[in-house]
């Protein structure tokens, strides 16, 4: 079987012209195609421009998704309006129907040419041979009716241009409305996901610890696309939000301040425009404080006084020479240091100042014990791990009152006195002491013996009972002097005194020790 292709039967002057208007058509059809794709896009791109100045979309997949979806609708805008007539224009079919529709004279025959043309076989008897042969010829013969330019405007682009032609112009009346702000929203639109901004905003202020109760100044400079106002958004630790309208300085109109008051942690941001802030932190710090306090002196024994005690540090106390401060305090957080600063107040020198630092026991708490032999002044210095110092500075002044010996005072007798050698005196007298009268003795003295400069000599020396004045801090009491047991001679003088002791027993080596506590003070912790 023979076959009969195309370039075999279809003559290359016909050829010639389909393959020019087939071009011509693709082309056209391609700009058509391409005009609707485009002008979808501009409108599309107008449109998320609008709604990125509207809604300010600050998240790069929020612009993204415009971007995209304004992409993707372009391109099936462009494959719905150019598949189609794309189709038909490569078709060699379609391209002689168009060329037999727009010159009525050819009757057809470049269909039908064209149609025997593309079939494997040609016809199949003579007769239909030589109709066929006939008809081509006089398609050839009538080519020059054939105008391709004429052909191939069957298929107009134009109002898919002048379509585009009003996109752009529409678009670029969108621009000029503000070209600062709309040229910024052309590049946020074509690069979604640059940080690029009309306006920018810096927080100068930036992250923040800063002492609770204290006062700020949140500050941000702005450059770029000058804005009047901004919005402050706080969100406190609380849970609770904040927004907050603010104009720019009136001193510098590129920048905003607001002051607050930092009583809880908090983040903010502030925005201008489409500029905006990173979300800053500012973390409220608590100074450190005394969070549980045992003050105690604990007095000489002898004294048989109650310990003092108390749950704060008094500003002031009067305690007994010889007594003991014990200081327990236990601060409300952990510490980078503790110090007790001390101020000592000796009589016979100047201030010494001096500061002793403590260490944490087990369950955080400090411990400090001191014996207090003479005036001091007692303060807790405190420093937390930011850095804070307590700002309750307690402050405790220490008076120290020497325990002086009794005092005591013959009444009766109170002069010279001729008396016999048989008779009993009566005698009367008072003792005073700070902390309470112990015992009590009458000293007899020989005055006839005396020698000048030098004490007299001690005939007797008999106890005094109290009774129940014993440990009384005031004495009045008597007692009798029955001369005739002293075996004196007449003309003998004597003396008499009451001697008294206190409730206080310290040998000559405590009272040593005393002195060196008062000489090298220890921190016992």
């Amino acid at each position: 079987m023979s076959t009969t292709t195309r370039n075999q039967t279809l003559p290359s002057s016909m050829e010639s012209k389909l393959r020019s208007i087939r071009k011509r058509l693709i082309g056209r059809c391609l700009v058509r195609a391409l005009a609707i794709g485009a002008s979808v896009l501009i409108l599309l791109m107008i449109v998320s421009m609008i709604i990125d100045w509207s809604l300010m979309l600050f998240s790069p997949v929020a612009r993204m998704s415009l971007t995209i979806g304004s992409l993707l609708t372009a391109v099936l805008a462009l494959l719905w309006a150019g598949y189609r007539p794309l189709s038909r224009a490569l078709g060699w079919t379609d391209t002689a129907k168009r060329i037999d529709d727009e010159t009525p004279l050819l009757e057809e025959r470049w269909t039908t040419v064209l149609t025997y043309s593309e079939r494997d076989t040609g016809p199949h008897n003579s007769t239909a041979r030589a109709m066929l042969q006939l008809v081509t010829s006089e398609a050839v013969a009538m080519g020059e009716l054939v105008e391709p330019r004429k052909i191939s405007r069957t298929v107009l682009p134009r109002n898919a241009l002048f379509t585009l032609a009003g996109c752009v112009l529409l678009c670029a009346g969108f621009l000029a409305l503000n070209w600062p702000q709309t040229s910024i929203l052309l590049q946020r639109f074509w690069n979604p996901t640059a940080k690029i901004t009309a306006t920018q905003l810096e927080s100068m202020t930036g992250d923040l610890s800063v002492p609770r109760g204290e006062t700020i100044e949140l500050m941000a400079n702005l450059s770029g696309l000058s804005r009047d106002e901004a919005r402050l958004t706080i969100k406190f630790e609380s849970g609770t939000n904040e927004v907050l309208p603010l104009k720019t300085d009136s001193e510098s109109p590129q920048r905003f301040l607001h002051s607050l008051r930092v009583n809880e942690s908090f983040q903010y941001q502030l925005v201008a425009g489409d500029g905006r802030t990173a979300w800053h932190h500012v973390t409220a710090l608590d100074y450190p404080r005394l969070d549980e306090i045992r003050f105690t002196v604990i007095p000489p024994a002898y004294l048989k006084r109650e310990v003092y005690e108390k749950s704060w540090i008094p500003s002031r106390v009067k305690v007994v020479q010889g007594s003991r401060l014990l200081l327990v305090m236990k601060p409300d957080m952990p510490l980078e240091r503790f110090d007790v600063k001390l101020a000592h107040e000796p009589v016979d020198g100047d201030p010494i100042q001096e500061s002793l630092a403590l260490k944490p026991g087990k369950n955080g708490s400090y411990r400090f014990e001191l014996p207090l032999v003479e005036n001091l002044s007692i303060e807790p210095l405190l420093q937390s791990v930011d850095g804070l110092a307590n700002e309750n500075r307690q402050l405790c002044r220490i008076e120290v009152i020497p325990d002086v010996a009794p005092i005591a005072r013959v009444i009766t007798p109170n002069d010279e006195t001729a008396v016999a050698d048989d008779d009993v005196v009566k005698i009367e007298f008072e003792a005073h002491d700070d902390h309470g009268i112990e015992t009590a003795e009458l000293v007899i003295y020989n005055e006839s013996t005396r020698e000048d400069g030098k004490e007299p000599e001690v005939l007797e020396v008999r106890p005094i009972d109290l009774k129940e004045q014993v440990h009384q801090k005031h004495v009045m009491a008597e007692t009798e002097l029955d001369l005739k047991k002293l075996d004196l001679k007449p003309g003998q003088q004597i003396s008499i005194a009451v001697r008294v002791t206190d409730n206080r027993q310290l040998t000559s080596a405590e009272r040593e020790r005393m002195a060196a506590l008062a000489r090298e003070l220890k921190n016992a912790v």
